[in-house]
């Protein structure tokens, strides 16, 4: 078969052209699977293994929520409680439920109250409103802690204004002036 040679399309190939073919068959083949199918293949399976990680770490999340909101729910039927408790002391007697709340020792006992005053009492629906200001003196780690006992505290107590000033220059002692509202029903 020469260059200038016609092509006989409907004669039956030599064995050189069927090898030819099938040669070329075979390449086509060997570059679709090293080109395309492995590196596909490994893909998928990084993949799937990922997925599989990540279906992990979201069940495991999944567990550790539920068992918060269990602890959570038990807790919160316990704190319910307290504050229901301290909520209606509140509602009967508040200058008193809020002094006993504020030299409560657990809230901090290096720390000393200069001044307390209350303001009028006051209704809304279905709760009462007692404003308060409140002067204490302490270390600032000690006041810091004071406030995160009146933060924790079985009773709702609302911060809204503190203002902080040096006691004197010889010392590290602060003076808060704290103004809130502690509510009751």
């Amino acid at each position: 078969m020469g260059l200038n040679k016609d092509i006989d399309w409907k004669g039956e190939p030599n064995n050189r052209e069927k090898m030819m073919f099938a040669v070329l068959i075979i390449g086509v083949i060997v570059v679709f699977i090293v080109r395309i199918w492995i590196p596909s293949s490994t893909s998928i399976s990084m993949l799937k293994s990922e997925i599989q990680g990540l279906h992990e770490k979201l069940d495991k999340l999944n567990a550790g929520l539920r068992e918060m909101e269990s602890k959570t729910l038990s807790e919160a039927g316990v704190q319910s409680s307290e504050y229901d408790a301290a909520a209606h002391r509140l509602s009967g007697a508040p200058e008193t439920a809020l002094m006993s709340l504020f030299t409560d020792e657990h809230l901090g006992s290096s720390v000393s109250i200069l001044e307390v005053s209350f303001e009028p009492l006051k209704q809304g629906a279905g709760y009462i409103e007692k404003a308060f200001k409140l002067v204490v003196q302490g270390s600032f780690f000690s006041v810091s802690e004071y406030l995160k006992g009146l933060y924790n505290a079985p009773l709702l107590i609302v911060v809204n204004d503190i203002d902080v000033k040096l006691a004197n220059e010889s010392t590290s002692a602060i003076i808060a002036e704290i103004k809130g509202v502690g509510y009751g029903w």
